[in-house]
């Protein structure tokens, strides 16, 4: 079995740039379990499954991204903090 014809597979965050990771592979969690790493054009977390809904406060400004897959999450709005499902992860844009 094959995905729909036609069916829009592009997730919003295909389309980010974060240019240059900052630093190496994350190896150990940022905050609560959740692990984070720096871009120059922002950041990257995700927490993982079994971890329980986490918030994060991100140390300074980040943007969602705007998107249409996922409208709800993916709204453009400006952002020092982010709460996490286990198994979800985030792309912020500085």
């Amino acid at each position: 079995m094959g995905w729909p014809r036609g069916a829009n597979l592009a997730y919003d965050e295909f389309n980010v740039n974060l240019r240059a990771a900052l630093q190496p592979a994350v190896t150990a969690a940022h905050h609560n379990g959740v692990s984070r790493r720096n871009f120059r054009n922002g950041i990257a977390l995700v927490n993982p499954r079994g971890n329980g809904t986490q918030t994060v406060t991100l140390g300074g400004m980040f943007h969602k991204v705007l998107g249409t897959q996922d409208p709800a999450s993916n709204n453009g709005q400006v952002v020092t903090s982010v709460t996490l499902n286990a198994a979800d992860g985030i792309v912020l844009t500085r």
